[in-house]
Parts: structure tokens; C-alpha cells; sequence
């Protein structure tokens, strides 16, 4: 749901306000119900732990106790794109980190590799996030900056990365339903859009359909991690 709030937020404001200002509030609504399902988890603390995933949670959640002001700053459009989707990030890799220490606390070998695979997936899947809010601010601005053609294109390389690492780690029949992820219309165009964008510098893409086309991929993803989890639990 951060993730996904990100992406309306960096077009929010590359557009100064014009677009996704309803999309924006709707899904700010299902990132503090998220919230509170992680608050009714937490609370009990019925569960191993140690220093590390203590400090992280904390950290998390500092990071966390600030994001109604930079909505506030979001919505008065006193914040540029770059640094709200940093913003963002950073907070989505926090959460991500909560989840890696939680790793360590795993003694049997074999879960341990099958969590790490987990986490590289949510890695990738970050990095998607990320591709999305990026593109989107390019697509609502209609042309790319300096050096913002060169970061994209490392994005895309990031992402690879994290989920060739997920396909070395993942079991026989996880690796299957992912492979079958690229077969998907979702997946097919999106990578038409990035192509179009990357190869042919243009920018002149419709935000919506952009948008429309790389959350459809991010879903299908969080499908996979669904069945990641449940596996894992």
C-alpha cells in the first residue's frame, strides 16, 4: 500500500495536483488500515526476538510517525517529487529490513533460504515500486531530466538482479509460477512502455495507462507473494 501510494504521490505532484488527487486519498486510507493490522500484530509480542529486529522495528517506526507531515507537505505541493518518492523508499527499506532481521532469527537452514528468497523477491518487488513512481513523474512531466534516463535504466537493471537472485534461492515449483509471470499480458506491457521510453527517449506516454499497465504487474507479483508467505508460514 506504500508502495503503491509512492506512485500516486510522485505523479500528485509532477502534475501540481491536476492528477490521481482522488486516487491519492483512497489509498492513503488502505496504508493507515495496513497500518493498524501491523499495530494489532505487533502489540502482543508474542514471538522470538532480539537487539536487531528491536532496533529496526523502532527505526521503522520513527520513519513511519513522520508520514503525515510530509502528506501534509504533499498536498500543500511545499514538496518536490524527488524527495517524496526518497521518502517513501527509504521507509519501504526500513520494513524491508524488519523482515531481513527476522531471517536471522531462523534457526532450520532450509527456511532460512526459503525466507531469503522471500525477502529478494520483496527486494524486486520494491524496485518495481520504485520504476513505477519514477516513470509515472516522467510520463505526468512528458520529458526526462538530467540524469534521470541513466537512473531508470539502472532500475531496471536493480530489479533483474534482485529477481535472478530470488530464482536461484526459491523452490522448484515457486521458480515455475514465476517464470509463468512473463507470459503475462501485464508483464509484456509494461516492458513495451519501458522500451518505448528507454530505447526511443520518449516520454510522451500517457501517465495512466503507464500507471495502469506497471500496477497491474505489481499485483500479479503481490499474488506471488501471497503464495510465498503462505508457503513460508
Amino acid at each position: 500500500d506504500l508502495q503503491k501510494e509512492r506512485g500516486y504521490t510522485g505523479v500528485f505532484i509532477a502534475s501540481k495536483g491536476t492528477k490521481f488527487s482522488s486516487e491519492l486519498r483512497e489509498q492513503r486510507q488502505l496504508a493507515r488500515i495496513s497500518k493498524s493490522y501491523i499495530d494489532i500484530l505487533l502489540t502482543p509480542k508474542r514471538f522470538t526476538t532480539n537487539a536487531k529486529l528491536e532496533d529496526r522495528l523502532i527505526s521503522f517506526s520513527k520513519h513511519l510517525a513522520v508520514l503525515d507531515k510530509i502528506r501534509l507537505q504533499v498536498d500543500n505541493l511545499s514538496i518536490d517529487e524527488d524527495k517524496a518518492i526518497q521518502f517513501y523508499s527509504q521507509l519501504n527499506y526500513k520494513l524491508l529490513d524488519v523482515v531481513t532481521a527476522i531471517v536471522q532469527l531462523t534457526v532450520d537452514s532450509e527456511l532460512t533460504q526459503a525466507f531469503s528468497a522471500y525477502t529478494l523477491f520483496l527486494k524486486g518487488k520494491e524496485s518495481a515500486g520504485i520504476e513505477r513512481a519514477k516513470f509515472s513523474v516522467v510520463f505526468a512531466r512528458g520529458h526526462f531530466l538530467d540524469n534521470e534516463y541513466k537512473e531508470l535504466v539502472m532500475l531496471e537493471l536493480e530489479q533483474e538482479l534482485f529477481f535472478h537472485e530470488f530464482a536461484g534461492h526459491t523452490s522448484d515449483e515457486l521458480l515455475q509460477s514465476f517464470g509463468e509471470l512473463f507470459s503475462e499480458q501485464a508483464f509484456k506491457s509494461v516492458q513495451q512502455i519501458k522500451a518505448s521510453a528507454l530505447y526511443s527517449n520518449n516520454a510522451n506516454i500517457d501517465v495512466t495507462d503507464w500507471f495502469k499497465a506497471i500496477t497491474h504487474k505489481i499485483d500479479k507479483l503481490n499474488l506471488l507473494g501471497d503464495k510465498i508467505s503462505a508457503e513460508l508460514i
